[in-house]
């Protein structure tokens, strides 16, 4: 009886990765950034999940929307060194870099792909199971 109750207890999951495993993935392609302090995750939302099979792979995708601020700003001393269209003029300390200014909000979608596995669900972006 009590093995009849966990397993019953167990099934009623959903058995695949959750809104906070993406933000995980999220987490872990920005720790850099986070870790210094330069990025700051403000909100994270799983939009929509869907279950595949590709090739006798079982994959779950997590479309996600994130909102992001940049707490010290990126690179603000080029905020003036920018043509109309957000391009560096040429400031050789500027170049490849789209400045921020300290506290600017940004909000960023995107999907996750998982793999089940015979240990969980891995991601490939970060190669951790869930």
């Amino acid at each position: 009886m009590y093995f009849f109750l966990a397993f019953t207890l167990t099934g009623c999951s959903s058995g695949v990765p959750t809104e906070s495993d993406a933000e995980d993935v999220f987490a872990t392609l920005f720790h850099k950034q986070i870790e210094s302090g330069d990025l700051k995750i403000d909100s994270f939302d799983k939009i929509n999940g869907q279950e595949s099979e590709i090739f006798g792979v079982n994959e779950y995708t997590i479309e996600y929307k994130a909102t992001i601020s940049f707490p010290k700003g990126i690179a603000p001393e080029c905020l003036n060194d920018v043509n109309p269209d957000g391009r560096p003029k040429g400031s050789w300390n500027c170049l490849g870099k789209i400045p921020r200014k300290p506290g600017a909000t940004e909000e960023r979608t995107g999907k996750f792909r998982f793999q089940k596995t015979e240990k969980g669900w891995e991601n490939s972006q970060n190669h951790k199971l869930y």
